[in-house]
Parts: C-alpha cells; structure tokens; sequence
C-alpha cells in the first residue's frame, strides 16, 4: 500500500508543480507575443510564429518519438536500479538528437532564400528565418534533458529551468528588441534555448547521475530498446504536431500573414489554458512503472478522475468565453485584435479536448500500445488537414480554429475508446449525462448572454453567475470523484 500512496503523491504534487510552472509559462508566453504584436507590423509578427509552427513540425519529425520513448525507458531503468542503462539511452537520444538537428538546419539554409519568396512571402525575412531555425539544434538537445527530468520525477527543476527561459526571452526582448529590431527578438529563443540546455544538462549530471557517455551511446541493445518504442511514439508524435501547427501553415500558403498574426493574438490567449496539458507529462513516468508491475486499476482510477475532471472544465470555458472573448483579448492585446475573439473561443474548447488526447494517447504510449496511438493520430492528421482546407476557405482563422478543434475531438474520442478496452475505465452514464445536461443549459444561458449589449460588467457579472450556478449544479460530481478515488486507496489498504 506505501508504494500506492506513495504514486498517488508524485502524482499529485508533480501535477500541482507542473501546472504551477506550466501556468507562468504560458502568462510569460503571452507577455511576450503582446510585446511583439504591439511594437512590430501584425505581417512581421505573423512571419515569426508561422516560422515557429514549421520549425515545430520540423522538430517532432527530429525527434522520432524519441523522447516520450526516453521519458519511459529511462524511467524503468531508474526504478530497476540499471543507471547505466538509463544512461546508454540518454546519451543515445541527445546525440542523435542534435545530429538530425544540425542535418536539417544545414538544408533549410540552402532552402531559405525560396522558403522566405515563395512559401511566406517575406523576403525580407531570411535572416530571421536562418536565426530562429537554429532552434532546430539547440531544443532538440534541450528537450531529452527536461524529459530526463520528467522521468527522474524532477518536475519542479524542470519547471524552474523552463520559466527561468522565457522571462529571459521575455527581458532581452523587451529591453532591446525596440533598439536592435526583430532579429535580435528573434536571436533570444534559440540562445535561451542553448542556455537552458546548458543548465539541464549540468543539473542531470551532478545530482541525478544521468551523463552523456560516448563509449556506451552506440550500444545496440540500446538503439534495438529506443527504435522499438519510439518508433510508432514517432508517427504518432508528427501526427499530434501537424494538428497543432497545420492551421497556421495553412493560413500561411491559402491566405496571409497579417491572417496568421492575427489567429496568433487568439493562440497565446488559448495556451494559457495548457497547463492542463501537463497532466499527460507528470502521468507517464508514473504510468509506466503501474503498468510494469501490472496495477492497472490505479491507472483506470487516476483516467476516469482526470476525464471526469476536463469533461467539466469544457463545459466552463465554453460559458465563459462566448460572452467575454472580445472583452479578453481587448484587455489583453488591444481593441484592434477583438476579430479574434470567435477564433478564442474555438480554439480554448478544443484545448481541453488536446489536454485530454494527450493524457489518453501517453496512457497507451506506456502500455506498449504506441503504435495503436500513431494510427489514430495519423488519422486525425489526415482529418485536419482536409478541414483546414475546407474550412480557412470558408470562414478563415475562425476555420482553422474549428478544424483545429474537430481534429483534438477526433483523435479524443478514438483514444480513449482504444484505451478503454485495455484498463477498466468505468465512467458512470448517469454522471455524464448530469454533466453534459448541467453544462447544455448553462452553455445556452450563455450564448443569451452573448447576444446582448450589457457592457463589460454586466457580461462579466452574468458569466460569473453562470460558472457558478454550473459549480453549484456539479457538486455531487465533484463529492462523488473525491469520495471514489479515496475509498480505492483505502481498500487497497486493507487488501495489501
């Protein structure tokens, strides 16, 4: 049983950590694209977040699963007490890593005079362009430390490291990038990169003993261990990327960037709700030692309270945001973005869906199941890149943003129907349908609410009566989910 409390603890407080810094991020995030929408043209501010997206795209098919198959396989050496195993993979994944890395920014250099003319239409980006995609090198090897650290459960250095990042981003631009232009706002993400890389990798060394060795990085059975996990975790982990980032190169090829600038005045607004996102991060390592000692009730336990948890949070941003979207992003970026407001909208409801799909594909990841997980999300790539060509020509950011979220929706539902059948997940109907009637009525009560002209208070006191009624609605829910996930632990108590 102590091992029991013992996992729902690090559950528990690297998901409060996690979130902590997940939360600072994104505000951090956010201060930073409404330093740059406001002191540069909403074209140039467009081009560097539509380079962003690509170099994203870029850097999943780099990583070839690679990582989320680290975070795993380093994890269940640690806890079978074989750090040198643990270490011949870390030290396989970084150098392998940093190497595709080098090999694609050599080849988008040799591309970018074309990229810049003739994808973009910047011209006059092409430094930037070379400047940003040394991202390409730097965040590869950046990432197999933090998800070294995912795995040694050190979720509050990682945190710690990561915010340090973007409030150095967020002071070097905002101190010198009126003086020195975009290229140097655009220098501090990769330098900061190559710093925070610097910093995880010395923090791994000293105090986890997880270093980088040469002599063993070529050693077969690793590369046999890694190349059988990650390899499905990496089809699946392109699919995932096209679905986030799909919209705005759409965006970019079918319309334009002043478009793209503004869909990215919605997405920064829409991020600061990915903290919940964290929760598939801190649940994998954890996930992967239950199912090596096959406890796979804990695991169906801690998924329905998640899905019961996000299935609410749905319900609440959709009443939240259809009266106060325009009013958030006039607040948060300027009276000249408010076109964006419907975007928002869209785009926050499919964040909990993601949030979801992510906690449920990592669940399968973890199981063995990777490559079930890689066929649903390559089906769901597949279904958003034909709803993004359908619909950003019907409605524009506002269909990107619903083809962004239809595509979360898909591959949600697909997962959990996959992993419904392989733990004993039991969501109660009757607790589903309350929620889904309780969050209907008020979503409606909303969507009245939208249609009138009360004024920033009135909406804002009407939006506060509603979330509240529905958190009245649903206190049996919430009773009932705490209640159960208690009662488990303590049976378990008594039976072990």
């Amino acid at each position: 049983m102590h091992s029991r409390v013992a996992t729902l603890k690090v559950f528990l407080w690297g998901s409060f950590v996690s979130l902590l810094g997940a939360v600072l991020i994104a505000v951090l995030n956010y201060l930073v694209r409404r330093y740059l929408a406001n002191t540069f043209s909403i074209g140039e501010y467009g081009f560097l977040y539509s380079v962003f997206s690509s170099l994203t795209i870029l850097l999943a098919v780099i990583d070839l699963g690679m990582t989320q198959a680290g975070t795993i396989l380093i994890a269940k050496n640690r806890a079978g007490n074989r750090p040198l195993r643990a270490n011949s993979i870390y030290s396989f994944i970084l150098l392998a890593k940093t190497s595709f890395g080098t090999a694609i920014y050599l080849i988008l250099a040799l591309l970018s005079s074309f990229l810049v003319v003739h994808y973009y239409k910047f011209p006059a980006g092409q430094t930037i362009f070379l400047i940003v995609a040394l991202l390409l090198i730097f965040q590869s090897a950046e990432t197999v430390c933090m998800s070294a650290m995912d795995s040694a459960k050190a979720f509050g250095i990682k945190n710690l490291l990561q915010s340090a990042k973007i409030l150095l981003i967020f002071l070097g631009i905002v101190c010198f990038s009126a003086q020195y232009g975009l290229v140097f706002a655009a220098g501090m993400f990769p330098a900061c990169a190559l710093l925070s890389f610097i910093a995880a990798y010395i923090i791994l060394s000293r105090k986890f003993g997880l270093k980088a060795s040469p002599e063993i990085t070529f050693n077969l059975r690793t590369f046999k261990h890694t190349w059988d996990l990650s390899r499905w975790t990496a089809v699946g982990l392109v699919g995932l990327t096209a679905i986030s980032n799909m919209d705005q190169q759409l965006l970019t090829w079918l319309s334009n960037l002043e478009r793209v600038g503004l869909y990215n005045i919605a997405l920064p607004i829409a991020q600061i709700m990915q903290p919940l996102i964290i929760l598939p991060v801190v649940f994998m390592p954890i996930v992967a030692e239950l199912w090596q000692h096959g406890r796979k009730e804990e695991i169906a336990k801690l998924t329905e309270a998640i899905t019961a948890v996000l299935f609410i949070l749905l319900w609440v941003t959709m009443i939240t945001l259809l009266p106060l979207a325009k009013f958030i992003i006039s607040l948060l970026f300027g009276s000249q973005f408010t076109e964006a407001g419907t975007a928002l909208t869209i785009l926050c409801t499919g964040t909990i869906f993601f949030a979801a799909a992510s906690f449920y594909i990592s669940a399968l990841n973890a199981s063995g199941a990777a490559r079930q997980g890689a066929v649903i999300l390559i089906g769901g790539a597949i279904f958003n890149i034909i709803c993004n060509a359908i619909m950003i020509s019907l409605w524009n950011i506002n269909g990107a943003a619903t083809a962004t979220a239809l595509s979360y929706l898909f591959i949600c539902m697909a997962s959990y129907f996959v992993l419904h059948r392989k733990i004993p997940i039991h969501m109660p109907l009757k607790s589903v349908l309350y929620i889904a009637f309780s969050g209907i009525i008020m979503t409606v009560a909303a969507a009245w609410l939208y249609g009138q002209k009360f004024g920033l208070p009135g909406m804002l006191a009407g939006t506060l009566l509603l979330d509240g009624m529905l958190a009245l609605l649903l206190t049996p829910v919430w009773l009932k989910i705490t209640r159960e996930l208690i009662h488990f632990y303590q049976d378990k108590k008594k039976t072990d």
